[in-house]
């Protein structure tokens, strides 16, 4: 099954069929790639996406193929072809001996459901490193491996565990925790720095909340209060349960982050300038 979900995806530029998708080009070796939220057809934080793919090639020894401008061209063609308003379209770059291109495509969205936002969702522990965390790349094998664990335990998302017993980020998503009125999340430099964690990190700065730039022990998954996630798909989640604990769905820091964030992506959804 093709990972392409749109009738069309553009590859190096030139508009293509579905049926040419190479699964190749996105699975064989390792793959610098970003997922940008559609909402309305308008491509969410396009810019914040774009600098980061930059950064992501640059420190694994590549330039950008493309510009900006062109890119953004290429995401709104794509959007235009499909007609795809809402949903989810993947960025990914290969630089290999046998391939080097760019290829942006839908690929499949699945946001949390209303409940999910109100009840909080189940995660589990899960103990892997990523090799170079700062550096957005597929990892088809331990993808797959969490995928599997999330389905054996009904559970929504994966906490990644080091081998001191310290909680980085989720596996597709970041991680802060509430305790005691002060927010804990892991140092930039020990996580994918997401661009809802970006955004999170402004609100909480210009909230004045108290926040501790560090991992979590699992020692310590007991003495939180609350805990979400953010990311593309998910925005500000929160969880009601990690392994054997519970934690508070209810709570103030948490209910003004997701309130100020929702008025952040309306207002770059009106002054999107296409």
């Amino acid at each position: 099954m093709s990972e392409c979900v749109s009738k069309e995806f553009i590859e190096n530029g030139i508009v293509r069929d579905r049926a040419d998708f190479d699964l190749s080009k996105i699975f064989e070796n390792e793959v610098i790639y970003e997922v940008i939220r559609i909402r309305e057809g308008i491509p969410v934080f396009l810019h914040d996406h774009y600098q980061r793919l930059v950064n992501s090639a640059s420190l694994n020894g590549n330039k950008l193929l493309y510009g900006f401008d062109e890119l953004k061209g290429q995401i709104l063609k794509l959007i235009e072809l499909s007609d795809i308003v809402e949903g989810n379209i993947k960025i990914s770059l290969k630089y290999s001996e046998s391939y080097t291109g760019c290829l942006v495509y839908y690929v499949d969205a699945q946001y949390p459901g209303p409940e999910m936002y109100v009840n909080g969702v189940k995660g589990i522990l899960y103990y892997a490193e990523r090799r170079n965390p700062v550096i957005k790349i597929f990892n088809h094998k331990l993808r797959s491996s969490i995928y599997n664990k999330l389905i054996q335990t009904n559970a929504y998302e994966a906490l990644l565990v080091n081998r001191n017993g310290y909680i980085t980020e989720g596996s597709r998503s970041n991680i802060f925790f509430i305790k005691d009125n002060e927010i804990i999340t892991a140092p930039d430099d020990c996580v994918l720095g997401g661009i809802t964690r970006k955004k999170i990190l402004a609100i909480i700065k210009n909230e004045e909340f108290n926040i501790d730039f560090r991992c979590l022990h699992i020692d310590e998954l007991g003495t939180v209060d609350s805990l979400f996630m953010t990311g593309t798909s998910p925005d500000v989640l929160p969880f009601k349960e990690i392994e054997n604990y519970s934690y508070t769905i209810e709570n103030d820091m948490l209910n003004l982050i997701t309130g100020k964030y929702k008025s952040l992506i309306d207002f770059h959804l009106r002054k999107f300038n296409k």
